[in-house]
């Protein structure tokens, strides 16, 4: 038998309480999650991406970055200028 670890707030303290709801095609809610402090998020975050293969950071492409396309900019108008 298994239990569930959870960090409750205080109570009358505020603060924000972040709630992920993953559903499905159709709409259903597949899981729920539901989390107040950090270390609860990076649980959660570890879980999803265990479960559903999710990554919460993408990797970006060089040539879709905003800085390489600044940097293509740069160094098309130096060379215009010349």
């Amino acid at each position: 038998m298994g239990f569930k670890k959870h960090h409750w707030m205080v109570f009358n303290r505020s603060g924000e309480v972040l709630e992920i709801a993953i559903k499905g095609q159709m709409g259903e809610r597949i899981d729920f999650f539901r989390c107040n402090n950090n270390k609860d998020l990076q649980n959660i975050v570890g879980i999803i991406k265990d479960k559903y293969g999710f990554n919460f950071q993408p990797e970006i492409k060089e040539e879709d970055s905003v800085n390489f396309k600044k940097r293509v900019e740069e160094e098309r108008a130096w060379l215009d200028k010349q």
